[in-house]
This record gives structure tokens, C-alpha cells and sequence, in this order.
């Protein structure tokens, strides 16, 4: 009976580290295609068309697999008009709830 709890316990911990390491993944690749998105802006004037134009300029090495869709080509690549000028940006599409409480898909 001891050697169930301690092993669902170590479950609960493993499933816990493996989701902090995901999100942790997910911010640092969001950051990443974020400020490679805020370069070529800058460089050409203009938002890419899509996020492999990065990868054919050299911004990036080349577009990273979202952890939880576990797919490059699940990102949300979105373009908008706000009043300060184009804004490019990036979101997963993982319809998952983060630890927080908030949608992976908002961050």
C-alpha cells in the first residue's frame, strides 16, 4: 500500500515537472519568434507573410515545434493595424489550459 501512494506521488511530480518544462519551452520560443518578427519589421518595414519567410531571411534557424501541439505548423501567425503602426505576432494554437489558469492559446 506504501509503495502505491509513493509511486502515484511520483507520477503527480513527474506529470507537474513535464508540464512546467513545456511551458517554459513555450514562452522561450513565443519570445524568440516574437523578437525575430520585431526585427524583420524593422529591417524591411513591413510583417512577413508567413513565419517560414523568417526562416528563408535567416531570422530564424527555423520554426520551432509548439510543445503541446507538438507541431511546427500549428502557429497563429496574426497581423494587425493598431494606431502606433503594424503589429506582428505569434500564439499557439493549444486549446490546453496553463497551469495559471490561462489558455496557452492567449499567452
Amino acid at each position: 500500500m506504501v509503495v502505491l501512494v509513493v509511486a502515484a506521488l511520483a507520477f503527480l511530480q513527474y506529470n507537474s515537472s513535464v508540464v512546467y518544462s513545456k511551458e517554459a519551452s513555450l514562452k522561450s520560443q513565443l519570445f524568440v519568434m516574437r523578437d525575430a518578427l520585431d526585427q524583420y519589421l524593422a529591417d524591411t518595414g513591413k510583417c512577413p507573410e508567413s513565419l517560414s519567410q523568417l526562416v528563408a531571411g535567416k531570422y530564424l534557424r527555423g520554426v520551432p515545434v509548439d510543445p503541446f501541439t507538438r507541431s511546427s505548423t500549428t502557429w497563429k501567425f496574426t497581423l494587425r493595424q493598431t494606431e502606433r503602426g503594424t503589429v506582428c505576432d505569434v500564439k499557439s494554437t493549444s486549446p490546453r489550459l496553463a497551469k495559471d489558469g490561462g489558455r496557452y492559446a492567449d499567452w
